[in-house]
């Protein structure tokens, strides 16, 4: 069933938030849709067709992610300024691990150590489809992917600009291309892979992969690459020369930006709700703990009334980066510890001892620190 041209019921105020306009509607439950519709396949759908015969709730819908995008005007969590909502999928990440290596089962008390490690949260796995044409369509961020670039024969050879140019001049399916910022970029790797057999990212929907690929994220002409292989990134300045300046893949994006100077914050509850992901932050922080520690610091708090405070996964603490400035890129004042470099994630590494970790600088990897920095995370929808 084709949605794109449906009539959203006007203007509606919807878990907090108006409405308006032609297009689809994503959602995470019936309440975020307007009166005759219902949640299906993460889009709100009629709960009946023109005719008034009720629509079978196993059908499953056409998304219509070509058609025009509902706006959105926020004025209360939870709610994304523009749909389809910019969600950062999770891991596939189904297991606990007790600093990394050997992979066991969660534990299911809550005052076990280790508890709340990022196999324990289902924040939204990845949702692939495969329609043909070269493209994978990503249904949680709803983003369209060109899923074997031509350009990802041989490791990736191409200098910055050139694969900008390269997205820019992709006609794949009809659509305009762009460069991937590096946060739609991270929204495909899956920390939870072996890493020393496989690329971190799903090889059924992307079979073809380079290890390091190429962002548009970046600052006076040097720009953020990832390298799929071992999760690592980095940042290297456009060259004109092919000798001597980095070289990496491209893996163009099509559909409406992510984000827009990375992200956007608004303060909720004396803490920040990123608007773009859904994220609320706590400005609750601590610095020099373990990673057990860290666990139960989040598990344990109940800052502004709230139990479900969790350790961020590392996919989720990208989310916390503004890759547009040249240093210190977790840049909300008062709300984390001044004097942290690095910070801890819920995931931990499966090839190896230690834990996925980010550094203030925008650096990530997979380390075997004692003790870190604590950020603390909760799902507003």
């Amino acid at each position: 069933m084709q949605l794109a041209g449906v009539v959203l019921a006007g203007a509606a105020a919807i878990a907090g938030c108006e409405l308006f306009g032609l297009g689809t509607i994503r959602c995470q439950g019936d309440e975020f849709c307007p009166t005759g519709y219902r949640c299906a396949e993460r889009v709100c759908v009629p709960v009946s067709d023109v005719f008034g015969n009720p629509v079978d709730a196993g059908v499953t819908f056409d998304a219509a992610w070509t058609g025009e995008h509902v706006e959105i005007k926020c004025t209360a969590p939870p709610c994304c300024r523009t749909e389809p909502c910019s969600l950062m999928p999770d891991s596939a990440t189904q297991y606990c691990s007790q600093r990394g290596g050997q992979r066991q089962d969660c534990p299911t008390d809550p005052t076990a150590d280790y508890y709340g490690e990022d196999g324990f949260y289902d924040t939204g796995a990845p949702d692939y489809e495969l329609p043909g044409g070269d493209i994978v369509i990503d249904h949680v961020t709803g983003l369209i992917w060109e899923q074997a670039p031509g350009n990802d024969v041989g490791g990736g050879s191409l200098l910055w600009h050139e694969a900008r140019d390269y997205c820019a001049a992709l006609t794949l399916t009809g659509r305009s291309w762009r460069l991937p910022s590096y946060r739609e970029l991270v929204t495909l790797v899956d920390y939870g892979m072996y890493i020393d057999r496989h690329a971190l990212l799903d090889e059924l929907a992307f079979p073809l992969t380079s290890s390091a690929f190429w962002s548009a994220s970046g600052y006076d002409g040097n720009y953020w690459w990832l390298e799929f292989g071992a999760g690592s990134n980095g940042i290297a300045a456009d060259s004109t020369n092919s000798s001597s300046g980095h070289l990496a893949a491209a893996r163009c994006v099509s559909g409406s930006a992510q984000v827009g100077g990375e992200f956007e914050f608004i303060t909720s509850e004396g803490d920040w709700l990123d608007v773009h992901s859904g994220l609320a932050w706590s400005c609750e922080t601590a610095t020099d703990l373990s990673w057990v520690d860290a666990l139960a610091f989040c598990e344990s708090s109940t800052r502004a009334s709230h139990d479900d405070w969790r350790l961020p996964s590392v996919k989720e603490l990208e989310t916390r980066f503004d890759r547009a400035l040249p240093e210190r890129m977790y840049t909300l004042a008062g709300c984390r510890p001044e004097t942290a470099g690095m910070f801890w994630s819920s995931s931990p590494c499966v090839h190896t001892y230690g834990t996925w970790t980010a550094s203030l600088y925008g650096y990530t990897g997979c380390t075997d620190y004692s003790t870190a920095a604590v950020l603390c995370v909760r799902s507003q929808r």
